[in-house]
């Protein structure tokens, strides 16, 4: 086995952008999956009726999912990786200044203001991606404009979406508390 030579700048650049398709293979996978967990859930909702219960069609959802929007997956999974990265950049060379400055509480809060708005950044967009992803699978309109309108939904209902979140977090919780 060969030992790798860390002071050439190819290896570091290879190493990045390794860790970048390491990223964006996880967010696709995770994002993947809830698309399919989306659309079965569409399926199941607009299958069912006053006589008759639906059904909820997994097929149909790695169907959507992997013939018609695997580009807006990617894309959704590449911004959420490059955000990442960033952050991951960002707390590198953040780490390499704290070690360079000593023990400085300036450079401690700038970095840890620094990582609290990426993270920010980072759950902002993946719940834009996560809600263009669910109103892409009732429109089946494209990933920009899914991803848009669901804002804009958001937006006009935001507060029936806080309580029906904070319904659903409370029987979590209680679901949680009764099964320990």
């Amino acid at each position: 086995m060969k030992d790798l030579d860390w002071d050439d700048d190819r290896i570091k650049y290879m190493a990045w952008f390794m860790l970048f398709g390491l990223l964006w293979i996880c967010a696709w996978l995770k994002y993947t999956n809830q698309f399919i967990v989306i659309v079965s859930a569409c399926s199941y909702y607009f299958d069912s009726s006053p006589e008759r219960e639906g059904d909820a069609d997994v097929s149909l959802g790695f169907k959507f999912a992997y013939m018609y929007h695997c580009g807006s997956l990617a894309f959704g999974s590449f911004v959420i990786a490059l955000i990442q990265l960033i952050r991951i950049i960002f707390l590198y060379l953040a780490k390499s200044a704290e070690k360079a400055s000593g023990d400085n509480k300036a450079v401690k809060l700038i970095v840890a203001c620094g990582a609290c708005i990426l993270k920010c950044i980072e759950k902002i967009v993946d719940y834009i991606n996560v809600a263009g992803y669910c109103y892409q699978a009732v429109s089946g309109d494209s990933f920009c404009s899914s991803c848009w309108s669901a804002f804009l939904l958001n937006v006009k209902h935001m507060a029936k979406f806080s309580f029906a979140n904070f319904l659903a977090k409370i029987f979590i919780l209680l679901g949680k508390v009764a099964l320990c």
